[in-house]
């Protein structure tokens, strides 16, 4: 997706590389673009799945909380087919944890 970005469409501009390059994994650090990105890919209407509701719902409340509900979701939805958690996924999850502690 990102190479097609910038050779069909000339993106160049980082954020905008890098929330595509994370849409489905997040990553440590996510910037705000990259957290709408992930959390509109997950929450498009066309997905059904436990859980979908609720985290449309926080994407209207509270963007960290939202991602941190998705990210869990997304986890034990890939731990249930027996899959590999891709390791961005569980730094971004570890770090919002980590920042949800200090406030």
């Amino acid at each position: 997706m990102k190479k097609i970005a910038i050779k069909e469409y000339k993106v160049t501009n980082k954020n905008v590389l890098n929330a595509i390059r994370y849409h489905t994994t997040g990553r440590e650090n996510m910037s705000l673009l990259e957290k709408i990105v992930y959390v509109a890919d997950i929450i498009e209407p066309g997905r059904k799945f436990e859980g979908v509701d609720t985290i449309r719902q926080l994407a209207y409340e509270d963007i960290d909380k939202c991602l941190l509900y998705a990210l869990d979701r997304t986890i034990v939805f890939v731990i249930s087919k027996g899959k590999l958690i891709h390791l961005d996924t569980i730094k971004a999850r570890n770090q919002l944890i980590i920042l949800k502690d200090l406030e």
